[in-house]
This record gives C-alpha cells, structure tokens and sequence, in this order.
C-alpha cells in the first residue's frame, strides 16, 4: 500500500485512496445513472484493462477531458507514424472525452482512467506493460506517478501548463513530498513560463523541455468558403453565471443594433437543457443547433449550441469570441481555437490557465475587469470589425509559426520509451 521511504503524507495518501475506493464505486454507480456513457466498461476505472499484445511497443497516453484530447491528437497522429506497429491506449476522465477521441476516429484506442489506488495503478501497469506514460497537461496523481516510477516506467507530462495559483498550492506541500512526486518526472512545456514553474516544483532542470503548444499542430486555417457573420459573436465554452452575463450583454448590443445574433456554447452538455431555461427566462427567442439551426441563416437572436464537437468550426464563422471559464473563477479554455480561426477574442479576469496565450495575442484579446464589460467590448469589436479582424489573422500567423510541437514531443517520448540516456535537445528549449 505505502511503499519504503515514501513521505508520511504520501503514506497517508496512499491509505485514503485504498479505503475510498469503495465509495468511488458508488460514486460511478451514481453518475452512470445520471450521466450517459460513465457506465460503460466500468471494470476498467479498477484497472481491469484489455490486456496489451505482447509483441507490440505500448504507449498509454491520458487525456482527463475535451481539451487534452485535443492536445493529445496531434501526438497520437505523429506516434503513430512514427511507429506504425505500436499499441497505443488513450485514457480518458470524462465522457466528453472519450467522445472527442470517437469524433477523432480513435474510440477504439479509448480506455477509462483508473482510480488513483496504488493497487489499482499497479495492476493496470502489469497488465498494460507501457513503455512509457504520457501525461497530458497537468493531471499529475500522485498514485499514477508514484507506480509508474517504482516499475521503471518513463513519465512524461506532454503539452504541460502550470498556472501561478497551481504553483502556490503545489508549494504548500514539504519540499520532500513534491521531491518525490515530480522529481522523477519529464516535462514537455507549452512555454518557458511554464517550464520554469514545473522547475520550482523540484522536476530537475535537465528534465524539462519548452517544446511548445501541441493543440496548434491540430488547427486548420479556416476554409476559403467559410462565410463569417460579421453581425453575430460567440459565447463559448460558459460555465454557470456566464451564459446570464452573455444573454444580458447580447440584449444591449440587440438594443444598439451592434449585434443580431449571439452563438452560446455552454461547456457542460449536462447543462443544455437549464442553460435553454435562462434563455427563455431572458425572453429572446432562439435556435437550437441539435433542431437544424446554423450560424449563416439563422434568423433568431440566439442559436443554443446543444451538440458537442462543433465549436472549433463556429470560431470561423462570427466576428468576435467571448471564451468562457473567465467571468468564474475557473482560469480559462483554450484560445488557440478562436485566435487560428482568425477571430479577436475577449476574456474576464480569469484567465491564468491561458496567460501563456495572451502574451503573444497582443491587440488580438481584450482583457474585461468583469461581467459589466463584456457588451462594450464585443460593440466596439463588431463597430471596428475589419481592424479587429487583421489584428486576429497577425496573431494567427504568428501562432502558426509556432507549429511542430507534436512532433518534437513524440521524438522525446520516444527517446524515453526507448531507454536513451539523454534525449538531445534543439537549441534554447532545456532550462538547465
């Protein structure tokens, strides 16, 4: 269960999953009732996984949800031309997720995240044998981390991001503790910023690596035949509290004639049908994108975006992006999306999981100080739209110059998996 040498708090760690275990499986039970797709191939949350061809090389890469499925797919692509005979696993948290990898034709590669027990993380490393671990982001449990190291299996955090309040807290445990949760740890960051976050956790500084933001890799320039609406603005990816910030900035441009249409894309689709309620309570009529409605022709001041896995063609086709998780105390999604369509941005206050983005974005994303500046922001962008949209293709072309961190992480990955001593590192991108 605790293992020689470990940190009583790690022991202690340890103990709390093992004994919970029982209540994560009510907890599955629960949501398996409640949520579509948590059901299926439960055994697999125990580390019950299909057992790994033993003459193939195997990779496991978890992506909790959407958004690091995203960033894994690049990864995946280049993997798998790199080594066309391997068995690859993707692992994911979240139902969404494993929707994101089906949409990406790999739901056959897809498997259920295990509970962080170390008998159920060592189980699942017996019976998968992976050469190494991939670790999108930053879902750094302590469990997975810990098995992976005690059988000698690489860990690499690909596309990683830290924000400042995760450094904080991350810094609040004993320096023994993080030594020994993040000391065996390679790192692929996003920026160097982040890089040198990972650093003050105690990853040496030999084993990080700034290698760039793999979700460029997977973003096409928009199609020459897009129409974007120059009258019409997205709300996308909003949590609870910012769909009601959005229907009452989109009744104030409606009431300047800025705007006529408001694209609202909630995050969650467990929250579709209570988001259409604000939208009826806020007496608008709208369109629902499940019943046919589509940006070009829709003739309601609001289209309900309820389907997942059309947002990232949506940026294309309005004038301007509200980018949810920052009027809450959530730290934001993901920018590139809006800003490689060639669409300016508008974000709230908080955004520290994409502060990496808004350095580089310059003109290209304005920054609210709350929900009161949201329709301000988006009336001045639709009266200036040409400007805005020229500064949003610059910072477009700039991120494009940035691609190829999907192929530098796998060479890395693969260096790893295939024991090398020293993975050789192009010019500027160790921090040691």
């Amino acid at each position: 269960m605790s293992r020689p040498g470990s940190h009583p708090l790690l022991t202690l760690y340890a103990l709390a999953a093992e004994c919970l275990l029982p209540l994560a499986a009510v907890r599955l039970l629960w949501l398996s009732l409640r949520r579509r797709g948590y059901g299926r191939r439960w055994w697999e949350r125990f580390g019950f996984w299909k057992a790994a061809p033993a003459e193939a090389p195997v990779y496991w890469i978890h992506a909790v949800s959407v958004g690091e499925v995203r960033a894994a797919l690049p990864i995946v692509r280049a993997l798998q031309a790199a080594r066309p005979g391997a068995h690859l696993r993707i692992s994911t948290t979240t139902a969404t997720g494993a929707d994101a990898l089906a949409a990406a034709g790999l739901g056959g590669l897809h498997a259920w995240a295990p509970f962080d027990a170390g008998s159920v993380q060592r189980r699942l490393l017996a019976r998968l044998r992976p050469r190494v671990v991939v670790i999108m982001e930053r879902e750094l449990w302590p469990g997975l981390i810990r098995a992976c190291i005690e059988a000698g299996i690489p860990v690499l955090v690909a596309n990683a991001r830290l924000s400042a309040s995760s450094l904080n807290a991350y810094l609040r445990l004993p320096v023994a503790v993080r030594r020994q949760i993040f000391g065996g740890l390679q790192v692929a960051a996003q920026s160097l910023e982040d890089g040198t976050r990972f650093g003050a956790l105690g990853v040496p500084a030999a084993a990080v690596r700034c290698l760039g933001n793999t979700k460029i890799d997977d973003e096409p320039a928009p199609g020459s035949t897009v129409i974007r609406r120059l009258d019409a603005w997205i709300a996308a990816s909003t949590h609870a509290g910012e769909e009601i910030a959005a229907l009452a900035a989109h009744r104030e441009l409606l009431a300047r004639g800025q705007a006529r249409l408001l694209v609202l894309v909630p995050r969650h689709p467990e929250r579709f049908e209570a988001v259409a309620q604000l939208v009826l309570q806020s007496g608008l009529a709208y369109g629902r994108w499940s019943q046919g409605a589509r940006v070009p022709d829709c003739a309601t001041p609001v289209l309900l975006v309820d389907t997942m896995g059309a947002l990232r063609a949506l940026y294309a086709e309005v004038a301007v992006a509200f980018v949810g998780g920052t009027l809450v105390p959530v730290g934001g999604h993901s920018l590139y999306e809006p800003l490689l369509a060639g669409t300016p941005v508008v974000v709230g206050p908080h955004h520290e999981h994409v502060s990496s983005v808004l350095e580089s974005a310059g003109a290209a994303v304005g920054l609210l100080a709350g929900a009161a500046a949201l329709a301000p922001a988006i009336g001045q962008r639709l009266t200036a739209v040409e400007a805005h949209l020229r500064a949003a293709v610059l910072a477009a072309e700039d991120l494009r110059a940035g691609t190829g961190a999907a192929s530098r992480t796998v060479d890395l990955l693969l260096g790893l998996a295939d024991g090398a001593a020293a993975v050789p590192l192009p010019p500027g991108e160790g921090l040691g």
